[in-house]
């Protein structure tokens, strides 16, 4: 499994193409169910929107400290499988499922 941890200090429109990016059949096909922590301010209107449309989103609210405290906090909760860490604003390029599952599968060696 795949989990998909991403601080977040405010939404970012990005976050619904990178949600529906991993969601699609042809990712589910690839990586398998995919988990999505988002480390952020869990009082946000539109993050909880976001949360609301994809059951796969776990809203963690953000520790005391900057961009390294969330990362660990958000690495703390994946008990299994594989994590990337991703920023609210990432656009993955168009073989980005083939590479993920490339590297889940250890076909890759960089």
């Amino acid at each position: 499994m795949l989990t998909l941890v991403i601080p977040v200090k405010f939404y970012h429109p990005a976050l619904e193409i990178l949600m529906t990016q991993f969601n699609c059949k042809q990712a589910l096909e690839s990586l398998g169910p995919v988990k999505v922590v988002i480390i952020c301010d869990r009082t946000q209107s539109d993050l909880k929107k976001l949360a609301a449309r994809f059951e796969n989103i776990a809203l963690v609210a953000p520790p005391a400290g900057g961009r390294g405290a969330a990362l660990a906090k958000g690495g703390a909760h994946v008990n299994h499988g594989w994590m990337l860490f991703v920023h609210s604003d990432t656009c993955f390029q168009d073989d980005y499922l083939g590479e993920i599952a490339g590297f889940m599968k250890g076909k890759h060696d960089r």
